[in-house]
């Protein structure tokens, strides 16, 4: 591996990790569906100029069924969950909670093929899960940013790890070989309009710091 692979590898760890930080930052401000429609919205915004530039292609029409539901599982209700359960949990933990996504798409890979679980599968199952447990009951210490259950707080970010791998096989199936700056795009776009009604008639941050 060359030197500029091991930098690209690292910036993307730092990129990736401090999100769960900042959601923890915005949501201290934002409601969690705000949190979810101003990244898709951003995200969205910042493609578009780039999509423009560089002459990429969004997908076609034809696929917009699957889109909607990528865009749902993969961008508006992780984008919430995630913003919702670190109202009570630690972003640490949030993030170790995150790498629960690889077990989740293989479990749910191998119940749409039904495919059939071997013993070394099964001991692998349990020893990710039995590592996240650890790690992240052993931080029920750590203080929270808000107050409420934490149980709820780590049941939510589950589930939004749910919708990544869920949205990572309808991907896989139904929406290989699209321009990639062109699907993220759509899905971002699709996320954030989605998003926009809820937020417009659920509850509005009050003050918006700097």
């Amino acid at each position: 591996m060359k030197p500029r692979h091991i930098a690209q590898i690292i910036l993307l760890s730092a990129v990736w990790g401090i999100s769960f930080l900042m959601i923890r930052i915005a949501a201290t401000t934002f409601p969690p569906v705000w949190v979810g429609m101003l990244r898709s919205g951003s995200g969205a915004a910042l493609l578009l100029v780039l999509l423009k530039l560089r002459g990429n292609r969004l997908p076609p029409r034809k696929m917009l069924p699957w889109l909607l539901a990528v865009a749902l599982f993969n961008n508006a209700i992780p984008f919430s969950f995630f913003a919702w359960g670190e109202q009570t949990v630690p972003s640490n933990t949030a993030a170790v909670l995150n790498a629960t996504l690889p077990i989740w798409t293989m479990l749910l890979g191998m119940a749409v093929h039904r495919t059939k679980m071997g013993l070394a599968t099964i001991l692998g199952v349990l020893i990710g899960f039995g590592g996240v447990a650890l790690v992240v009951y052993s931080r029920t210490s750590d203080p929270a940013p808000g107050q409420g259950s934490l149980t709820l707080g780590i049941t939510v970010i589950v589930l939004a790890t749910l919708g990544y791998a869920t949205a990572t096989l309808i991907a896989k199936a139904k929406l290989q070989g699209l321009d990639p700056i062109g699907l993220a795009t759509a899905q971002l776009s699709l996320a954030a309009s989605m998003l926009a009604p809820v937020a417009a008639l659920t509850r509005h941050p009050a003050h918006i710091t700097l």
